[in-house]
């Protein structure tokens, strides 16, 4: 199991939200055998849905959306931050 990383973030990632750091959330929980659809940098149903699936998988609060304790046990120490967000 990755160590995990506490975060602290001033936005947190949803549906619709767009970019590279989307891209790096969607390949990481494809790696994890969670999301099943592309890896476009576009958080959409497919990604919501993966990243509900990891939180219930987790025993986390499944909401779908990504704030500090889902960005900090999707993160395992690989480095990833995005916008607003950085290790505490």
């Amino acid at each position: 199991m990755p160590t995990y990383v506490e975060w602290k973030c001033k936005e947190r990632m949803r549906y619709g939200h767009m970019g590279s750091m989307v891209a790096r959330v969607q390949a990481t929980l494809k790696e994890a055998n969670f999301h099943r659809g592309s890896v476009d940098g576009k958080f959409g149903v497919a990604t919501e849905g993966a990243v509900r699936d990891f939180q219930g998988f987790n025993g986390y609060t499944i909401d779908g959306i990504i704030g500090p304790v889902t960005a900090g046990a999707l993160d395992g120490g690989w480095g990833m931050s995005w916008s607003g967000c950085k290790p505490v």
